[in-house]
């Protein structure tokens, strides 16, 4: 009877540690290049949609490009608008910036 319940347990525990990950979203890091050469940081691409979001601050752990992410966010409610290129007028980039509260290497 014991197997039974230890059994029991074990599975779950490891339901409820899938239903955690079901919230997040999964998406790839973009380097955009250097902020400081006129490029706009790292973004997370979302893999569902293509939708871009630009975290208010993404851990140096994730900041490699086409690195695969799942994260959950908080919105802002504001829109983040990068002048990117040799000259600013060259591109503008509109980005929904996020504050991200949970983050996680993508092993799917």
């Amino acid at each position: 009877m014991r197997k039974y319940l230890f059994g029991l347990a074990i599975i779950a525990v490891c339901a409820a540690s899938c239903e955690k990950d079901r919230d997040m979203e999964k998406a790839t890091v973009i380097d955009t290049g250097d902020i400081a050469v006129g490029g706009c940081g790292y973004v997370l691409k979302s893999d569902n949609d293509g939708t871009e979001y630009m975290p208010s601050y993404l851990h140096s752990k994730y900041r490699h490009n086409g690195y695969k992410v799942k994260f959950k966010f908080d919105t802002r409610g504001e829109q983040f608008i990068c002048k990117s290129g040799s000259h600013l007028a060259d591109s503008n980039r509109t980005y929904m910036l996020v504050d991200v509260t949970d983050i996680k290497s993508n092993m799917d």
